[in-house]
């Protein structure tokens, strides 16, 4: 049975006004709010401004998260390396990008995540032949450490369906896989049949969002993702992993929680149906 989850962030307040960002002093309650809210993950969140404090990144953090987790029932089974947007593992900075993904690797398998999510987006985008080749050759180095701490690596990434399972390809390895975005793919209009298609069977994370072609996120139901095609493609390869809701936010907090709960409604009431 699929289990269903919120990228953490969005059952806090904003940080420094950010869409998206690690909830430092509110992480605690996003637990207690997403059982509430009938949720059974927490995807968590690790960025570059909070990068060293992530309580991930300490034996008395690591303990603390596992506490809250029991506690409230509310399990964390994948991490978003959103660090790697900003310091992509290519470039400049290449060596910073590096030393972070091999400490997320190890604290994340010191917490018994299963999945983490790298980032090929915006900044990171592998649009290039040269940031592809620097990526392949970088990925290849930690496939070894993530299998070791059993982890999935699962790329999101804007490439098209034919370009994103040649990059795979390429890598051939055992436990690297794709986090698949509903409004990801829409925004760039993508066809969900085609990708799923291409590399379905290599999906084992999935962000619940919805995008107008070309643009940001909206409510769900609003954009120009199919949700009841891409449902039926979701259940004909018989997924089995998580769906962690990535989408819209609200003006405010309060706005927040209540447009989270609406579109969590949507999407299930669509999910029982098809």
């Amino acid at each position: 049975m699929n289990k269903f989850g919120i990228v953490q962030g969005r059952l806090s307040p904003r940080m420094n006004n950010q869409y998206q960002s690690h909830p430092a002093g509110y992480w605690h309650s996003e637990f207690f709010t997403a059982k509430e809210l009938g949720l059974d993950l927490i995807q968590w969140l690790v960025d570059e401004e909070t990068f060293e404090e992530n309580p991930i990144m300490s034996e008395k953090g690591r303990s603390e998260i596992l506490k809250i987790s029991s506690r409230s029932g509310v399990k964390v089974q994948s991490l978003c390396a959103d660090i790697l947007i900003k310091i992509p593992l290519f470039g400049s900075r290449e060596e910073q990008a590096k030393e972070s993904l091999e400490k997320i690797i190890m604290n994340a398998g010191k917490m018994g995540i299963r999945n983490i999510i790298i980032p090929c987006l915006d900044n990171s985008s592998l649009n290039t032949l040269k940031k592809k080749n620097s990526f392949i050759s970088i990925v290849k180095e930690y496939i070894d450490l993530a299998s070791s701490n059993n982890i999935n690596l699962c790329i999101e990434s804007d490439l098209s369906p034919t370009e994103l399972i040649n990059l795979l390809q390429c890598l051939e390895e055992e436990n690297l896989f794709i986090n698949y975005d509903i409004g990801n793919s829409a925004s760039l209009g993508y066809d969900s049949e085609e990708e799923f298609n291409a590399y379905g069977s290599l999906i084992s994370h999935i962000h619940i969002k919805d995008r107008k072609r070309g643009s940001t996120s909206v409510p769900l139901g609003s954009g120009d993702a199919n949700f009841s095609k891409t449902i039926k493609r979701i259940k004909k390869i018989n997924y089995q992993g998580p769906l962690v809701f990535e989408s819209a936010r609200g003006a405010n907090f309060f706005e927040d929680i209540n447009l989270i709960q609406t579109q969590m409604n949507f999407f299930r009431q669509l999910w029982d149906k098809n």
